[in-house]
């Protein structure tokens, strides 16, 4: 078994892989189940790449279209290995 590190995306990242506003964020944080932020220090917020990926694997995404584009993103902090993963699912 392969062994996954994880990677902290500010919210920049997440707004950049995503292609949503940081406000879109929020609302899936509060409504759509999507990962919780970790508060690392007074101003540094992040969220687990990895929780980040499973929430966008599971579909709650309702426009298909940002998933498509997370999924296949190559701008991101992805790596390559975890997008062919992602995509073979």
């Amino acid at each position: 078994m392969s062994q996954i590190r994880s990677q902290f995306l500010r919210i920049q990242d997440v707004c950049q892989f995503l292609k949503v506003s940081p406000r879109t964020v929020d609302r899936w944080e509060q409504y759509q189940g999507f990962p919780k932020r970790r508060v690392l220090g007074s101003k540094i917020v992040v969220w687990l790449e990895e929780e980040i990926l499973a929430w966008v694997r599971s579909s709650q995404i309702k426009n298909k279209k940002i998933v498509n584009h997370a999924i296949n993103a190559p701008s991101t902090n992805i790596s390559l290995l975890q997008m062919e993963s992602i995509n073979e699912d």
